[in-house]
């Protein structure tokens, strides 16, 4: 097996655990803490450790199952969706999905390059920048499709504001601190970790892979690290219309390697003196009595 199905699997095993982690996240209170106007979410957090573990195309799969889920979140399961939905479905799909797409797309490419400059911080880092990134392109998405509307003005004018940015700023708030902390927090834990065991699973795996098994190839391979050995040859005779050293089930565990020279010929194999018949050994034993007694 290539070294690039090894990277495959190992990808598409992490990518499996991650989607199933958000979507147990998605529709559990695990994923959402809801809060007046917006809700604080924690599912942006599988997907930046997703995206740096996996690469930026994982990172924007993961993206995107985030997305749904929150854009499932409109029909019903959460009132602030579902009255940006009612307004406009295509602008509610826009802001829902693509700062999602674009988070795992960021982080991991922030993580290659912090990787390399802050080192064990660059978890932590990534965590951080990413979340703020994602909240900008969140926030940003809804009051350019949003802001104009009554809803929105109507939670404005609650918070006291008076632009767009003072909206932003006051609609996130304590929220995006926490959520910025929180990213930082478990992903510069996690990602040493996690790149530890997947290490350790992989060089496991190759291990598995590349061990030799038993029957004809196990010992094909000896043949061919022992190449003056000679053939490989059985213990007994063969039975006739059979392969030397081997069965219907595959090679005898008897068969050994013998150098050439210490072959036998077929020739020189000893064979079973010729049988007598019974009047010529009657007469030799007559011939070894004494006189008198035959």
């Amino acid at each position: 097996m290539s070294k690039m199905n090894h990277s495959s699997i190992r990808t598409l095993t992490t990518l499996a655990i991650l989607i199933a982690v958000i979507l147990v996240m998605s529709f559990t209170p695990l994923g959402y803490i809801k809060t007046l106007g917006l809700e604080i979410t924690l599912l942006h957090i599988p997907v930046i450790v997703g995206a740096a573990l996996t690469g930026p195309v994982g990172g924007m799969v993961l993206g995107a199952v985030f997305g749904l889920t929150s854009f499932f979140q409109c029909f019903g399961m959460s009132w602030f969706g579902t009255t940006l939905f009612s307004i406009s479905p295509v602008a509610t799909f826009v802001v829902c999905v693509v700062p999602r797409v674009l988070l795992g797309l960021i982080a991991a490419l922030l993580y290659r390059a912090f990787e390399k400059l802050a080192g064990k911080w660059g978890g932590a880092l990534t965590g951080a920048i990413t979340t703020v990134c994602h909240t900008v392109l969140f926030m940003g998405l809804l009051a350019l499709f949003f802001y104009r509307t009554g809803f929105i003005q109507g939670i404005a004018e609650s918070l006291g504001t008076a632009n767009v940015f003072a909206f932003i700023l006051a609609f996130v708030g304590l929220q995006g601190l926490l959520e910025i902390v929180l990213a930082a927090l478990v992903a510069g834990a996690l990602l040493p970790v996690l790149k530890k065991v997947r290490r350790a699973c992989a060089s496991r795996f190759r291990k598995i892979i590349k061990a030799p098994r038993l029957g004809v190839p196990f010992l094909q391979s000896l043949q061919a690290a022992a190449p003056a050995a000679g053939p490989m040859l059985p213990h007994r005779r063969a039975p006739a219309g059979r392969a030397p050293g081997l069965r219907p089930g595959g090679l005898r565990p008897c068969a050994v390697l013998l150098s050439p020279a210490d072959a036998p010929a077929p020739s020189a194999r000893p064979s079973h003196p010729p049988r007598r018949d019974s009047g010529t050994r009657h007469a030799r034993l007559r011939d070894r009595l004494p006189d008198g007694w035959g």
